[in-house]
């Protein structure tokens, strides 16, 4: 019952700021610091969650074999879910196709920028994609927000 209570408080909060920035568009962006450290908030609890999480299902789950098992289901889970969201997503752009008729005045400085931009490319290596997947430190993993090595250490 309290699970429902909560989703409907979010729900309405949701529908309220969405009225909120339409109704009083001024007012709305008097608000964007409380949106900021709410996004904050937020961004400081994930590592420390996943970690705990993380830490707490595999001590208390027992054994490896069982452990081996759930983590295939959890990929092969991964792969599709992400696949069905790349399709839905997709499918959404092409069908309602966001930006089109816009039409944007670039400046020659704009244009050198972007031409900057898309000389720059990084490109990592196999080897360094494995070299970055173990922190130097935990700490220094979880203050960067860097999640694939928060999951590494755990």
């Amino acid at each position: 019952m309290g699970k429902s209570k909560l989703t409907f408080l979010i729900l309405g909060a949701l529908i309220l700021g969405v009225l909120t920035g339409w109704i009083f568009p001024e007012f709305s962006i008097s608000l964007k610091p409380l949106a900021d450290i709410f996004l904050r908030m937020i961004k400081m609890v994930i590592a420390p969650l996943l970690f705990a999480t993380l830490v707490v299902g595999i001590a208390g789950h027992g054994s490896v074999k069982g452990l081996g098992k759930i983590g295939i289901k959890t990929i092969v889970y991964f792969e599709v879910v992400t696949t069905l969201a790349l399709i839905i997503g997709l499918g959404f752009a092409n069908f309602f196709q966001p930006g089109k008729g816009i039409s944007i005045d670039v400046s020659a400085s704009s244009m050198a920028e972007l031409s900057k931009i898309q000389t720059t490319q990084t490109s990592y290596s196999l080897v360094d994609t494995f070299t970055h997947m173990i922190p130097t430190s935990v700490v220094d993993a979880m203050a960067k927000g860097d999640i694939l090595q928060v999951v590494v250490f755990s």
